[in-house]
């Protein structure tokens, strides 16, 4: 697999492109095949490639709240409870995330990923199916050695802080539900109550209770359903 990485000018964001990475010298690097469990929930998942936009504190530098490693394609979002918004002059929350650019308004698609999430990081939104209204978010919290909730009411699983764990969130688009896999095994199945005209994905870290959260990331997929 080819990883390219294009940036574009702008204080709160940077644009890659998962194609293909162009390092400093134009040498071209290319990545060890991963080893994954794949996509989850029936068959003829078809993966494509997508673009992202970072978004972090308007007011720091990229690198100091992410970073990314090419070798490991591991992503490392930090935020703390003080951050400034993305934009200057916004109201919303802190945040160093990924938005993905996959935006759609129908079919079936789904997330895969890694995550390693650090103790101690409380009440941030590590992943998102983002529309208005949102369709999905997943949250860490302390509880029971870090606790994945959907929004704030619904345990996911538990056990989660400093270790990798296998993350699969589906979106059947029609069914308007969502199926959460945690490394193979079904842990959540929810409802979408209001359908959005248009969703996109999103991971990281956003919003934050404790003085710090830090989520690492790798082998981001993306799938959509034949």
């Amino acid at each position: 697999m080819k990883t390219k990485i294009k940036s574009l000018l702008g204080l709160s964001f940077v644009t890659f492109m998962l194609m293909g990475c162009n390092n400093p010298g134009n040498e071209t690097i290319t990545l060890p095949t991963a080893k994954f469990p794949g996509p989850q929930h029936g068959s003829d998942w078809v993966e494509y490639d997508y673009s992202y936009k970072v978004h972090k504190p308007w007011n720091v530098s990229l690198d100091e709240r992410y970073n990314y490693d090419v070798k490991s394609d591991e992503h490392t979002f930090r935020v703390f409870k003080d951050d400034e918004p993305f934009k200057q002059g916004d109201h919303t929350s802190p945040r160093c995330e990924i938005r993905i650019l996959n935006d759609y308004t129908e079919g079936n698609q789904q997330f895969e990923a890694d995550y390693y999430i650090s103790s101690g990081s409380y009440n941030s939104i590590v992943m998102q199916i983002f529309g208005s209204p949102i369709a999905f978010n997943m949250r860490i919290y302390e509880e029971n050695g870090g606790t994945f909730k959907w929004f704030e009411t619904h345990n996911i699983d538990s056990r989660i802080y400093d270790r990798w764990v296998h993350v699969n969130v589906v979106h059947m688009f029609r069914e308007r539900k969502i199926y959460v896999y945690i490394d193979g095994f079904l842990k959540g199945k929810f409802s979408v109550k209001e359908a959005a005209p248009s969703y996109y994905f999103k991971c990281g870290a956003y919003t934050c209770q404790s003085e710090k959260s830090e989520v690492k990331i790798k082998n981001i997929k993306c799938y959509k359903q034949k």
